[in-house]
């Protein structure tokens, strides 16, 4: 008797059955086709300029960053990997809960991820595994469903399989290779309360309470009143220097010079409120240098003896 060996689904009918996860990732490749067609991903300057998240960037009131840098990536390679991974897992998951959910779980995962690496660190970041590892969240959520409790949801070997390759990634990203742990830690947390949420039997109370959680996060991430201190606050004023002169490959932004600057003068009595102040005001648009000339006097006035003067002095 012959055996009729069950031939693989098609990409076609992969794209049928998983529409969301496939336009997730056709988005991922376009953007950044997008963006290596206009500078690279491997730099800084572009990669703030195409929505990469950073703390004090996202601060100034770059919030849509919590949201863009999710499809954004750094380098081919990145991408690859990401893309590869999100099929892999991402099919399963939107199988299982449905596309409208599955789409609100992959994006909030992300939003958490990007809240999570603008709390905790000052870097530049981008990338679709904040997502990705709340997918994986989300897959370890319907497990749980599953197997109904606790005790089973620890003894099962799925599932150690699961956390024991999530510490090997985490040990990877501080040891070998540079990887934002924080966003993937953010993401798994989001991604697995939310899939909670969504396969809950009293569902519109879970998604308010999952709602209301990822309002907080981003509230915090959003930093409302934060005044930056030392490296911080010299930082935001190398930034709005940078964007107010279109220095070492940034974009000129009289607005987001404006906004960085604002925030590097929320203590005014420091060299970074200053150097700032000196950095809009030497700017050729003449609201810059009026608002420029408002923080100088401010540094001034607030007790930083050297903005009163004329020459403005580099941060060391």
């Amino acid at each position: 008797m012959r055996e009729i060996e069950e031939q693989p689904p098609s990409l076609a009918e992969r794209v049928k059955r998983s529409p969301v996860t496939f336009a997730l990732a056709a988005i991922n490749v376009a953007v950044f086709v997008y963006a290596e067609s206009r500078g690279s991903t491997m730099r800084v300057p572009d990669l703030l300029r195409f929505g990469a998240v950073e703390q004090l960037h996202v601060a100034a009131g770059d919030y849509w960053r919590l949201c863009t840098s999710m499809f954004l990536h750094i380098g081919w390679m990145h991408l690859l990997w990401n893309t590869y991974a999100s099929v892999g897992w991402c099919t399963v998951v939107e199988s299982v809960i449905g596309k409208r959910r599955f789409f609100l779980v992959y994006v909030a995962s992300g939003i958490g991820g990007a809240c999570a690496s603008a709390l905790f660190q000052r870097v530049t970041s981008a990338g679709a595994s904040g997502a990705m590892f709340g997918i994986i969240g989300a897959t370890l959520a319907l497990r749980y469903r599953v197997l109904g409790s606790a005790a089973a949801f620890v003894r099962d070997r799925f599932v150690r399989s699961n956390f024991v390759n999530m510490a090997i990634w985490t040990v990877i990203g501080l040891t070998a290779v540079r990887m934002d742990n924080f966003a993937h830690g953010g993401g798994l947390v989001v991604g697995t309360l939310t899939t909670l949420a969504a396969t809950s039997t009293r569902p519109r109370a879970a998604w308010a309470a999952s709602a209301s959680l990822l309002a907080v996060v981003v509230t915090l991430a959003a930093r409302p009143g934060w005044t930056p201190r030392g490296d911080a606050a010299e930082d935001a004023a190398v930034y709005a220097t940078a964007y107010a002169h279109g220095l070492q490959g940034f974009t000129r932004s009289e607005g987001r010079a404006g906004r960085l600057a604002d925030l590097a003068c929320r203590d005014p009595a420091t060299a970074a409120c200053a150097q700032a102040g000196w950095a809009l005001r030497d700017s050729e648009d003449r609201e810059t240098r009026d608002h420029g000339a408002a923080l100088v006097d401010r540094a001034c006035r607030a007790g930083y003896a050297l903005a009163c003067g004329d020459r403005p002095l580099p941060i060391e």
